[in-house]
């Protein structure tokens, strides 16, 4: 049996660390490629922080990245972990780091590296946060990247203000359940789209108004909004020049090619402002978030908890459920 023992002062002198269950890919496909491996658990590189992990949580980019529509950045790292999201508590500290010690409970993003879907995870203190004594850790795993996302594309790149209208398309997801709250906080009027089963659950995080996708036409709606946030990446250029007033705030997250050249034909034709988010991994907007679950004032949206074992499960129920909300996997 693998076993190793840190002698660093920074670290717990003799701490025996056993191979780790981390949920890996070692080659691209539907979730039947997940394979729960047993490994030697990482070390702390400079700056980094060792996690013992509570849990991790699902974002689409982990299904992308599983299913190979990410392979020029991801096809010459295999074996390769999932989970960007992660929330633990610190085992030990690799040298250099300075903002945190042994026993803190820290939650955040791992990047493009990947690997909180695992019972430990290497991760940056650049990139983590402290974790509130009021908040759990299995709450804060649903935060980082969905709620970092909702955060930036309102607050960063459309600049909310109070009173503005904005209209949130993919509102029950783990980005769009953020966004709801966000920008009810910043006090803006809120309309949500989603499927209509979701209708309660979006009224009761503040949204002001219910679009069903499904059944109505955002080609023809009644009103004009100063931001639309498309956390579904799902609208066209057409839908974009009935949604958005001129001038106004038109944000995505995953433009596809057809949905990049028709929108850059409107910016350039002064019709919107255009945005097409890249989350960076910040841990004031990490912090900020989860004071707001703190305070009562923001809620993680807990679809499903799924034991890391599982994990293959959990992509498969992410793929083919309707889900309001974050999967989490519980390590």
């Amino acid at each position: 049996m693998w076993v190793e023992c840190w002698v660093n002062p920074r670290m717990f002198r003799g701490f025996a660390i056993f191979p780790m269950k981390a949920a890996r890919i070692h080659s691209f496909g539907d979730p039947e490629v997940i394979l729960i491996d047993e490994i030697p658990p990482p070390q702390p590189k400079e700056n980094q922080v060792l996690l013992k992990v509570a849990a991790s949580s699902l974002n689409h980019i982990d299904l992308s990245i599983r299913a190979g529509e990410m392979k020029l950045l991801t096809q010459f790292k295999m074996p390769r972990t999932l989970g960007f999201d992660v929330a633990g508590e610190v085992m030990a500290c690799g040298a250099g780091v300075t903002s945190f010690l042994p026993g803190d409970r820290v939650a955040g993003m791992t990047g493009l590296s990947s690997g909180g879907a695992a019972e430990f995870c290497c991760i940056r203190q650049s990139q983590v946060t402290r974790v509130p004594d009021a908040v759990s850790l299995l709450d804060a795993a649903a935060v980082p990247l969905a709620g970092a996302t909702a955060l930036q594309a309102l607050r960063g790149f459309a600049h909310l203000r109070a009173n503005q209208r904005v209209l949130i398309n993919g509102a029950a997801g783990g980005v769009g359940s953020y966004a709801v709250q966000i920008a009810k906080i910043i006090g803006a009027h809120v309309t949500a789209v989603c499927r209509s089963e979701h209708f309660d659950h979006i009224r009761a995080l503040g949204a002001d108004h219910c679009i069903d996708y499904q059944n109505d036409s955002l080609t023809f709606a009644p009103e004009k909004y100063d931001v639309v946030f498309d956390a579904a990446a799902k609208l066209n250029v057409q839908q974009l020049n009935a949604l958005v007033e001129h001038g106004g705030q038109f944000v995505t997250t995953r433009p596809g090619p057809n949905q990049l050249v028709e929108s850059l034909i409107e910016f350039f034709r002064g019709a919107v402002h255009l945005h097409f988010i890249l989350t960076k991994p910040r841990p004031g907007d990490f912090a900020l978030l989860l004071r707001l679950i703190a305070d009562g004032r923001l809620k993680p949206c807990i679809a499903r908890s799924f034991p890391l074992v599982e994990a293959a499960a959990a992509h498969r129920f992410f793929e083919t459920q309707s889900v309001a909300g974050k999967i989490l996997l519980l390590a």
